[in-house]
């Protein structure tokens, strides 16, 4: 659909019709802010925890361990986490 075309989608609807479309497109936002607080909440606790795991004496070989399992999982390691990266 073009722009055109979409703007006179729009444009043939009725007042309430404008409405109610509005009130769905208000209530997916306000989901996807939710979702997204979620994450970051996720995300933080994430960071800390890789900053604070302590796995003994084992720790380097556990972590890489993990590393190893994620990525034959079909993963990729996002840039940051990688624990070699912390000795660059």
């Amino acid at each position: 659909m073009t722009k055109e075309e979409y703007l006179e989608y729009w444009k043939s609807m009725s007042h309430d019709e404008l409405m109610v479309r509005a009130r769905l497109y208000i209530d997916r936002i306000a989901a996807q802010a939710a979702e997204i607080e979620q994450l970051k909440s996720e995300n933080a606790y994430l960071r800390y925890f890789h900053s604070y795991a302590d796995f003994g004496p084992a720790d380097d070989d556990v972590r890489r361990s993990i590393d190893t399992a994620y990525v034959a999982a079909g993963n990729t390691i996002p840039d940051g986490w990688r624990d070699d990266e912390d000795e660059m």
